[in-house]
């Protein structure tokens, strides 16, 4: 039993350490009794057992030289013979039996090695979308707080990407949903109620129920309520834009009709039906959806008309707005421009914030599998088109003389 000193640990050299400094002995193990022909575990092929490999590797032996230099120059000297720190580094003839175990060892270590590399690789693609998600929700709030910063207000934020968005193939369309309805409205309780509120809108529309629970909170806010609209707010998001103090949208941006939907029809549609049929002639299906579209149509008239006069519009213009959103003169993707809309008496201007595109541009479309617009994303200056060149001036040929006859 060996004594140790605290904090030191002594323990059975490997195979492949035992080998090394067997490399660094000037002598042969014919020289040192005690030293075995094998490992004390026995992994140690025996000298009789090799005798071809050893020749065919034969020419590395300067490279395992080098190598055991190296080592022994930076091993503890516990573990280093004493002729060897002297600097006599010989290889004995008889130990480069070592040289096929070291050689597979190094195999085994550089195998395990590319193993571990391309798991942490594959891990690293694993969590790659996640912490790229998480930069762009901070980067997002970064940009929101800034905008509240610069306008005093509270900033909520409404987008729905859903032009090219899929799910193993499926496509998959978001719109206003009661979830959305509960965030807002949570978003507007938490707001003073002397604190303006600025609104983001770009949404395709959706559910009747979410989109008037938005937009009568909006209404009941005492302080100024703004919405903007950087490319589109169509039906719901035109009802939520409606319920704004002021609407601001791009010169190009689109608001649309409020006309309510029954099923896969338009509910103004449905009643035309039985404007040029007999009803006796109508399935009851159909008489169904009629008094369904009947009822929807008086309920969003009546929803747009309050929240129009909720702003301050007259009770007369109030009915002509509403009228005209609510009753299917228009389709449903119907475009209303921010010059129509102004006509209609809506209070809408056209100086958006140069920040709600930054914004916007933080709610990226998903990548599409074929790109059709292609650009450089900088903007560009105008710059003094480069002088042309002056065109010479045409040389007059001169006139032929008229010959004598």
């Amino acid at each position: 039993m060996s004594s140790q000193a605290p904090g030191v640990s002594i323990y059975s050299p490997s195979p492949f350490v035992y080998c090394l400094i067997l490399l660094t002995s000037p002598l042969s193990p014919a020289a040192h009794p005690s030293a075995p022909e094998c490992a004390p575990n026995g992994s140690m092929p025996m000298p009789h057992q090799i005798d071809s490999e050893h020749r065919q590797l034969s020419a590395n032996i300067p490279k395992v030289k080098t190598a055991v230099s190296l080592l022994v120059r930076n091993c503890p000297a516990s573990l280093v013979p004493p002729h060897s720190q002297s600097g006599e580094n010989r290889i004995p003839k008889n130990v480069v039996r070592c040289e096929p175990m070291a050689t597979g060892i190094i195999s085994v270590g550089m195998e395990a090695l590319l193993s571990q590399l391309f798991w942490l690789f594959f891990i690293f693609l694993a969590l790659m979308p996640m912490v790229r998600q998480r930069m762009l929700e901070a980067a997002r709030l970064q940009m929101i707080r800034r905008l509240e910063r610069q306008r005093g207000s509270r900033v909520i934020v409404l987008i729905h990407r859903q032009e090219a968005l899929s799910l193993f193939g499926i496509p998959v369309f978001r719109f206003i949903t009661m979830e959305d309805s509960e965030e807002v409205l949570r978003a507007i309780r938490m707001t003073p109620p002397d604190m303006p509120i600025d609104i983001i809108l770009h949404t395709p529309g959706g559910l009747v129920l979410a989109s008037q629970q938005i937009a009568c909170a909006l209404c009941d806010h005492p302080a100024k309520v703004t919405a903007f609209v950087p490319h589109y707010a169509m039906s719901g998001g035109t009802l939520i834009a409606l319920a704004a103090d002021e609407i601001v949208m791009d010169p190009h941006a689109v608001l649309g009709p409020v006309d309510p939907q029954v099923g896969q029809f338009p509910a103004a549609s449905i009643l035309k039906v039985l404007e040029q049929k007999d009803p006796n002639e109508v399935d009851d299906q159909t008489l169904i959806l009629a008094d369904v579209s009947r009822k929807a149509l008086k309920q969003t008239y009546e929803l747009v008309y309050h929240v129009l006069t909720s702003n301050g519009m007259s009770e007369a213009q109030a009915a002509e707005v509403a009228d005209k959103l609510t009753q299917g003169y228009y389709t449903h993707d119907y475009a209303i421009s921010a010059q129509e809309a102004m006509s209609m008496g809506l209070k809408v201007r056209t100086e958006l914030p140069v920040e709600v595109y930054q914004l916007m541009s933080l709610y990226p479309q998903p990548v599409q599998r074929t790109a059709g617009v292609d650009y450089v994303p900088i903007p560009y200056h105008p710059e003094p088109a480069p002088a042309q060149p002056a065109r010479p001036a045409a040389r007059s040929r001169p006139k032929p003389r008229s010959r004598a006859k």
